[in-house]
C-alpha cells in the first residue's frame, strides 16, 4: 500500500478513536435506582440522594448528586412495596429497554420479601430462598450492564432482634455477602427503622468513603 494511503488510513483510525472518546466523555451519566422506594416526605431515598429537599433537610443543602456531580441523571425504577421478584421480572426488563449503562446503582430490597411471611417458618424459608436467588440474578445483571467500576450499593436486609423474621434476615444477609463479592457490589447497613432520609444518609456516607463523591 502506498505511503500516503497508509498514512490516511492511520489518520482515519485515530479520528474514529478520538470521536469515540469524545462521545463517551459527552454522554449523560446515569444514576439508576432499583427496588423499594424507601419514601420520606413523599420522596424516595434515591430522589433525596439525587436532589436534596432543602426545606425539609436544610443540613443536607449542597450534599446531593446534582450539586456534586451535575452531569448525572436519575433513572428511578423503584416501586413502593417492591419485592425482589418485582425487581427481577419488572424493573430489570425496563432497565434493559432503556439501553443505558449506569454509572451508579442503588438497590433497596428485601424487607418486603419477608414481612408477609411473619410467624410462618415454612413461608419464611421459601421466601429466603427466593430472595437469595433473585438478589443474585439482579446484581449479576446490573453488573453486566453497568459501566466499568460503577459503584453498586445494595442494602442489607434489616434485622429486628426478637422478631420472627430476624434469623431469616440474617441468612439473607450472609448470602448477600457472597453475592456482593462476586459482582463487586457494596453492602450498606441501614439503621432500624430506616426511612428515605436515613437510607440516603447511608448511601451518601458509603459513596464518600469510597471516594466517589
Amino acid at each position: 500500500m502506498p505511503y500516503r494511503s497508509v498514512a490516511r488510513a492511520q489518520i482515519e483510525v485515530e479520528d474514529q478513536r478520538v470521536r469515540r472518546t469524545l462521545t463517551m466523555a459527552d454522554r449523560p451519566r446515569y444514576y439508576v435506582s432499583l427496588g423499594e422506594t424507601g419514601s420520606a416526605d413523599a420522596r424516595g431515598a434515591d430522589s433525596l440522594l439525587y436532589q436534596n429537599q432543602d426545606e425539609a433537610f436544610p443540613e443536607w443543602i449542597g450534599r446531593d448528586l446534582r450539586s456534586r456531580l451535575p452531569g448525572y441523571r436519575l433513572l428511578s425504577l423503584t416501586a413502593e412495596g417492591a419485592v425482589s421478584a418485582g425487581v427481577r421480572y419488572s424493573q430489570l426488563p425496563r432497565l434493559a429497554e432503556l439501553g443505558v449503562a449506569p454509572d451508579l446503582i442503588t438497590v433497596n430490597l428485601g424487607v418486603n420479601d419477608l414481612l408477609p411471611c411473619f410467624d410462618n417458618d415454612d413461608a419464611l424459608r421459601n421466601a429466603t430462598e427466593t430472595f437469595v436467588t433473585n438478589a443474585s440474578i439482579i446484581l449479576q445483571q446490573v453488573r453486566r450492564v453497568a459501566t466499568d467500576n460503577s459503584p453498586i450499593l445494595v442494602n442489607a436486609m434489616p434485622v429486628c432482634p426478637g422478631e420472627a423474621t430476624a434469623a431469616w434476615a440474617l441468612r439473607c444477609n450472609e448470602a448477600l455477602v457472597w453475592i456482593a463479592m462476586e459482582v463487586r457490589a457494596l453492602i450498606v447497613d441501614l439503621p432500624d427503622p430506616s426511612d428515605g432520609s436515613a437510607i440516603r444518609k447511608a448511601w451518601w456516607n458509603t459513596l464518600t468513603d469510597i471516594g466517589f463523591l
